[in-house]
């Protein structure tokens, strides 16, 4: 058996040596002479864009991560009527969309300079996904509005070419760090500016929005606030996704600047989700920070002083948000969940009309607009639920390749925390629980505007890439490369 190198990462390392053409057996050299030579005037050509290209990708990724909470783009053709039922209602153009471009023109710069060094995404990765993103794709031969249909594939091809970068790139444990320092950067970078406008900061300008919703007597509660995400709802998906992994964080060998971070993005991100008053979002983070204390505790990865400390945090946040937080959960909501309802039946009335094929990618809106809602007085708009949108656009076959996706990335992160290593256990588990509790808010909320496909991506891409380190076969790969 031989051993392939590790391939690209996101940290690439150029290649300690190669043996001269002519050693060893001279048919051997004969044949792969011409390969070798052409193999070393590329290298020559290009090894000061490959010298570039390594940092290049380390900066084009930090900003594809740091761009899911900062949410710099625009949408063009945008369609109000569509967008304001719930649909995407513009060709999004991002600081992502820029980040794709130069990521993949330095991998693929590596990957002809060092074909023999690249590494293969593996397949079983790519379909955990693929099949999804091909049916979305090919629901154009029912979608109604083709203009709205091209608007929702856009984005999510290039949310799926994220998650293939990630899956192909991610090859060590550095590369893990990395990525988990942007994240929890990330997070700690939201949770300051939504602190900063509670005061009263303006942060509007250089393409960041910061929102907050007034206050209103009528509606119950105090103002809710959604940083540069776009929405309370939106807010409160991103920090549910990453608080658990910032508590897991405090599990893993990391050294102390990365458990610093942890604990600055914690306090800052959960005093931020409650100023989302997303009852949804309380719900999943509960959920999957139970998860992570309670797994992490029976293994003792976590200091005592832990729950402690998330005890006094809550306590404190109980203490400054006890009337609006009791008003959210008490009082009237004018209708906010009651509504529910009404569109979820009108969703089940649209998969009853075509329940194998849907009605098109991003074409919800398009069957929704003849109808109204059946209780009198409720909004119109897309249905709360991630898995009956999915459904209705794209069919049964579509729904059951989003659950495959989902369940397939639930089961590789609790195999990847059951083998014990000290740093990418605690991270898998904090990520796997992490999506469990959004999986619980999908059922109440709507998952597709491009910071919750994004982040979601992300942490399946990175779940994915964790998954495949340390195999059996990488193990005696390194092993014997340590002997040689």
């Amino acid at each position: 058996m031989t051993c392939s190198g590790s391939g690209a990462t996101v940290v690439p390392r150029l290649p300690s040596g190669v043996s001269g053409p002519l050693a060893g057996h001279m048919p051997v050299a004969v044949r792969r002479g011409w390969a070798l030579s052409v193999a070393w005037v590329i290298t020559g050509l290009f090894a000061p864009l490959v010298a570039l290209s390594g940092s290049a990708r380390k900066f084009f990724l930090a900003i594809a991560l740091l761009d899911i909470p900062l949410q710099i783009d625009q949408n063009f053709a945008y369609r109000d009527a569509a967008a304001e039922l719930g649909a995407r209602g513009g060709f999004n153009v991002s600081l992502t969309t820029f980040a794709l471009a130069g990521l993949y023109g330095a991998w693929f710069i590596e990957r002809i300079v060092y074909r023999h060094r690249s590494s293969q995404v593996a397949p079983s990765l790519i379909l955990s996904l693929a099949p999804y993103v091909a049916i979305v794709t090919l629901s154009i031969v029912v979608a109604g509005d083709v203009g709205l249909y091209a608007r929702g594939v856009v984005l999510l091809v290039q949310m799926f070419l994220l998650y293939v970068y990630l899956i192909g790139t991610v090859r060590t444990r550095e590369d893990v760090r990395f990525v988990l320092r942007w994240l929890l950067f990330g997070l700690v970078c939201e949770g300051v500016i939504i602190a900063l406008s509670a005061g009263g900061g303006d942060f509007d300008g250089a393409g960041l929005q910061v929102r907050k919703d007034t206050f209103d007597e009528d509606y119950a509660t105090a103002a809710r606030f959604a940083g540069t995400v776009g929405s309370p709802i939106l807010a409160a998906a991103y920090f549910e996704m990453l608080l658990a992994p910032a508590l897991a964080v405090l599990g893993t060998n990391l050294g102390r600047s990365y458990k610093m971070l942890a604990v600055l993005g914690l306090t800052l991100g959960a005093a931020s989700l409650v100023g989302t008053f997303s009852r949804g979002g309380w719900l999943a983070a509960s959920l999957s920070l139970a998860i992570v204390y309670f797994l992490l505790w029976r293994r003792r990865k976590l200091s005592p002083a832990v729950p402690v400390a998330l005890f006094v945090l809550l306590s404190i946040l109980a203490l400054v948000f006890h009337e609006n937080i009791t008003r959210r959960l008490t009082e009237d909501d004018l209708g906010s969940a009651r509504s529910r309802v009404p569109l979820a039946m009108m969703a089940w009335q649209i998969i009853s009309d075509r329940p194998t094929l849907g009605v098109g990618a991003n074409n919800y809106t398009q069957a929704l607009a003849p109808r109204t809602p059946e209780f009198g007085n409720e909004w119109l708009f897309t249905v709360h639920n991630q898995y009956l949108l999915v459904w209705a656009e794209t069919g049964i076959v579509g729904l059951a390749a989003y659950l495959w996706f989902l369940v397939g990335t639930l089961r590789r992160g609790w195999q990847r925390w059951k083998r014990a290593d000290p740093l990418l256990a605690p991270l898998a588990l904090g990520f796997t629980a992490a999506l469990m509790g959004q999986m619980l808010h999908m059922q109440v909320d709507i998952y597709s505007s491009r910071p919750q496909i994004q982040l979601l991506f992300v942490v399946a891409g990175l779940i994915g890439a964790m998954s495949r380190m340390d195999t059996p076969r990488a193990l005696g790969c390194n092993q014997a490369t340590r002997r040689r």
